[in-house]
């Protein structure tokens, strides 16, 4: 489903997307597609142009599109695929909650290469809170009993392919009646952040309290500040896109809406929400949402990696000079 820039749905087809696919990541226009095949596959949809690339490897037990993430890095101008899998022996997973390593591929190169992370790390959190890219580093939470809030931001940079960790930001005192926090890392407005609420005693799948967010303003000094406070949150924000302009995309248990946020300093209410469309009968927690633009990118630069295949018919989305 597209939304276009005045919140409305789109009529324009999306023929590089297969009925199968899920999407991975979004770079300058050019999609990343997980496919249930050998292949993983890489889209521009506005010229119609894909490309196969092949899985780091074959038949990957409890593989899964949400350990796929796609980014670019601004100086090096490279795009890249990071895969996140489970620790495994002989090709089967020997802990499915944790990994010791990423598997990283270069557009445009033969092959994948494997980079040991520092420990092992949650795979649990990677699935749950999501994957960001901002300014050519790979973010995602790991399982940390020490430290605030009990998780850690780890990060991977692409141009120098190392790891670092990141503390969040101090955390505040929880609500004792409502249920256990909920976490998810966003991208709003090319900036990390952090999306946090508490859950119902009752329903762990409905958001209550306050839906904090917090931006990373420094990742070297490690600096946060609360961007936004909203009161009574939806019960579910997609990601990792969600904010755009002053609305945010929100997912109720039947519907997909739109909300406008209505801010004094960083406390928001969300007020004129209006529906985009019926999400029934697809299970809460089971949506995405990225921030798309129009491409030009040729993958024909890649066609090493793969080869390029382009549509018949003029079917990608319609060029303006």
């Amino acid at each position: 489903m597209l939304i276009d820039e005045a919140w409305s749905p789109s009529t324009y087809a999306v023929p590089v997307i297969g009925p199968d696919d899920r999407l991975f990541g979004t770079c300058n226009g050019l999609l990343g597609l997980y496919t249930k095949t050998s292949t993983i596959k890489i889209a521009n949809f506005t010229t119609g142009e894909y490309m196969h690339l092949k899985k780091p490897a074959k038949n990957m037990r409890g593989d899964h599109f949400s350990f796929y993430s796609f980014g670019f890095h601004p100086v090096t101008k490279e795009y890249k695929i990071t895969h996140f899998l489970g620790d495994c022996i002989e090709g089967r997973p020997s802990n499915k909650h944790k990994f010791s390593f990423i598997q990283v591929y270069t557009l445009g190169d033969k092959k994948w290469k494997g980079i040991p992370t520092p420990e092992p790390l949650s795979l649990n959190s990677v699935r749950n809170s999501g994957v960001v890219n901002v300014d050519g580093t790979t973010y995602w939470l790991t399982e940390d009993k020490t430290a605030s809030w009990q998780h850690t931001l780890a990060s991977f940079d692409l141009r120098e392919e190392n790891f670092a960790m990141i503390q969040l930001p101090v955390e505040r005192e929880d609500d004792d009646y409502f249920g256990p926090r909920m976490f998810w890392i966003r991208d709003i407005g090319g900036k990390l952040c952090i999306v946090t609420a508490q859950t119902s005693r009752y329903d762990a799948r409905i958001l209550v309290g306050e839906l904090q967010i917090w931006t990373l303003d420094n990742p070297v000094e490690q600096r946060w500040s609360q961007k936004h406070n909203i009161k009574n949150p939806p019960n579910y924000i997609p990601g990792p896109h969600f904010v755009h302009m002053d609305r945010i995309l929100a997912q109720s248990f039947f519907s997909v809406d739109s909300c406008e946020l209505i801010s004094e300093n960083i406390e928001v209410s969300c007020s004129k929400v209006a529906t985009l469309f019926d999400f029934s009968p697809r299970k809460l927690y089971n949506m995405q949402s990225y921030i798309c633009v129009k491409s030009l990118v040729c993958l024909d630069v890649y066609k090493k990696g793969g080869i390029v295949c382009r549509p018949k018919q003029e079917v990608g989305w319609k060029l303006k000079k």
